[in-house]
């Protein structure tokens, strides 16, 4: 006797799929311009549905409706759940073995149906479909999609893993023994138990789909959250952030500091017009109107003062933008000064023209016809080429090969009226053969009533070397100079391949500083600066200079100690353990240090992920905090000493 009806079980199935196939239907409207597949998942539930719908209707319509076709309906739908999360996953793959099982299922489940009437049969057949595509979710998820979008997607990948399981289970049942009774709501209370996990199984899957999609979604925030933050901080234009609420300044890029010689902790908190950034304040209540009105300006000329009292032209762009639900005036201000004292002169005349031109720091060159028809003396100094020779070729002889092409390009579409980027940076070689690189901005005048361009040239050959340095220094720890989390993730991930190639052993440890908020609660964030700084000499002088030593954030440490197959890692404990001892019993700080410490061992055989080792060591340094109550680190040790917390 079965302890539920199988038809009051199919109904709760219908209810709940048609729930479920509702809110696919939602994240598919929401989120189809923006990832791949989701309407095939929208096609899979439909397809569950209708199928425990006809099911349901069973004795009501033909057989062969409620038999053959509801069944089909579950294997397509999950096939083309599986094609949808290939194209989340960018990994489309061929189907044909795919098409194969689909177009012999109805067949061979016709043939239990009809010719030789089978319950045990036609579940069969179902489950060994269910098992061969759900099989293939998993390997999808676990194997095939690239490593960043397997946490993304491992939900779903775990319930395509029980869908496989329960299948296989229910295979394993059926061949068991035959069942007496063809009348599939009749069905016994194995078969009614597995019906209820499928339903809940389908319910889960509609929750992590949705999850799958939510947390793509916010990489993705978060990836355009990191470019903006690299144009921001990379511009060469003065950039402020303001909130539009009440205009105070939230953030301000390098060259606004070297633009207005305001350092950035002098206007951070204050409105421009705190500091009288504005010549004119008429000028700044219009910008605000329009803003209000239209949400953006582009290339408006107004006057600012520097922190000097100079006034400069500045050609200014704004535009309110949101962030965190808040309204946000994103503006930049391009110093045309220099440009516009030119363009003043060539109007008034040739003479002053000459002057100011000649004088500039930066290089100034007319070019027409594809040569140079005018040139400063800054040009000759950044070129190193004299006048005859910079008149007597084209003037593409003296732009790098590589990029001759884009310079041309654009000189010429210039002169035809295009809208292109006035600014924009080009390599030149110089008489001595030298690589510089240049940074040009460009306009279209008339030269001898012809068409020309004036073209305006500083040397960035110094900037460029520096942003080449500073993309080194990204994967370095500001305060204590050890790798930070990206960099310790990156040269973790290399040295893993390395291992797995080599086979050899490494061990991870993850370290987390006792009684850090005491110090900082009681010392004050200097000194507990100071105890991050020397955790970090102390763990630079336990390990040796091949292992991968970081901060990861707050005062959390890694090390990725490599090569440690013939090394005892108590002999590292204790190594660790002694050089801390010996920094606190100098008692020069006015505190002991401690550090709990969890430790994961990496075999090639087992091939963990660096994401895996870190969460099993940070697993083992959580046990041992949790062993050892940390007392305060006072200083003369008038507590009892918390300084050792270092497992062995």
């Amino acid at each position: 006797m079965n302890f539920l009806d199988v038809r009051t079980v199919m109904v709760s199935h219908l209810a709940t799929d048609v729930i479920c196939t509702w809110v696919v239907i939602l994240l598919w409207l929401h989120s189809r311009k923006r990832f791949n597949g989701t309407f095939l998942w929208v096609i899979d539930f439909v397809f569950q549905t209708t199928a425990v719908f006809l099911v349901v209707l069973r004795g009501t319509i033909p057989d062969w409706m409620s038999m053959v076709l509801s069944n089909t309906l579950i294997i397509a739908g999950t096939l083309a759940g599986y094609m949808g999360l290939e194209r989340f996953g960018e990994k489309p793959g061929r189907q044909i073995h795919n098409y194969v099982l689909l177009a012999a299922f109805p067949l061979i489940h016709t043939f239990f149906a009809f010719v030789q009437p089978n319950l045990t049969g036609r579940n069969l057949i179902l489950s060994i479909a269910l098992s061969i595509i759900c099989f293939q979710c998993v390997w999808l998820v676990f194997r095939r999609v690239q490593t960043g979008l397997r946490r993304v997607m491992r939900g779903v990948g775990m319930v395509f893993g029980i869908f496989f399981l329960i299948s296989i289970l229910r295979i394993i049942f059926l061949l068991a023994g035959p069942r007496p009774d063809d009348d599939f709501f009749k069905s016994g209370t194995f078969d009614t138990l597995i019906l209820i996990s499928y339903q809940l199984l389908l319910i889960f899957l509609a929750y992590n789909l949705t999850l799958m999609v939510n947390r793509s979604l916010v990489l993705d925030i978060q990836f355009q959250e990191e470019k903006f933050a690299k144009a921001f901080r990379s511009s060469p234009y003065a950039m402020t952030l303001t909130r539009a609420s009440d205009g105070r300044i939230i953030e301000v890029n390098e060259a606004f500091v070297q633009i207005t010689g305001y350092e950035s902790r002098e206007v951070i908190g204050k409105t421009t017009f705190e500091f009288r950034l504005w010549v004119n304040e008429e000028d700044r209540v219009a910008v605000v109107g329009e803003l209000s009105k239209g949400g953006k300006m582009q290339g408006r000329e107004f006057l600012f003062r520097i922190k000097s009292g100079a006034i400069v032209i500045g050609l200014f762009s704004a535009e309110i933008i949101t962030i965190n639900q808040q309204a946000f005036i994103l503006s930049s201000i391009s110093d045309i000064t220099n440009r516009k004292k030119a363009e003043e002169a060539l109007r008034e005349s040739e003479e002053r023209y000459r002057q100011v031109v000649e004088n500039a720091s930066e290089g100034i060159l007319v070019a027409q016809n594809g040569r140079i028809k005018y040139h400063n003396p800054k040009i000759e100094e950044l070129i190193g080429y004299s006048t005859e020779e910079l008149t007597a070729a084209p003037f593409t002889e003296f732009i790098h090969p590589e990029d001759r092409g884009l310079v041309f390009e654009r000189y010429q579409k210039r002169l035809t009226g295009e809208d292109l980027p006035q600014i924009y940076p080009f390599r030149i070689i110089d008489k001595q053969g030298n690589i510089k690189w240049m940074e040009i901005n460009s306009v279209v005048f008339s030269w001898n009533g012809k068409p020309a361009t004036l073209n305006f040239l500083n040397d960035i050959t110094k900037r460029k070397a520096m942003e080449e340095q500073l993309n080194k220094m990204i994967i370095i720890d500001e305060l204590t100079g050890l790798y930070n989390r990206r960099g310790f993730l990156a040269l973790s991930q290399q040295q893993l391949k390395v291992a797995e190639r080599a086979k050899k052993e490494m061990l991870l440890f993850f370290a987390d500083i006792d009684n850090m908020k005491w110090i900082n609660d009681n010392l004050g964030h200097q000194e507990g600066d100071k105890a991050l700084m020397d955790i970090a000499a102390i763990l630079k002088e336990t390990f040796r200079e091949s292992d991968i030593i970081s901060r990861m954030g707050g005062d959390e440490y890694a090390v990725l100690a490599l090569d440690t197959a013939d090394l005892d890692p108590d002999i590292l404990i204790s190594r660790l353990e002694s050089t801390l001892e010996g920094f606190n019993r100098k008692g020069t700080k006015p505190f002991r240090l401690s550090l709990s410490v969890g430790m994961a061992c990496y075999h090639p055989d087992d091939t963990p992920t660096i994401d895996q080792l870190l969460a099993e060591a940070d697993r083992l340094m959580y046990e041992q905090k949790r062993k050892i109550k940390t007392l305060p680190a006072i200083e003369n040790g008038s507590a009892e000493d918390p300084g050792r917390r270092i497992p062995s």
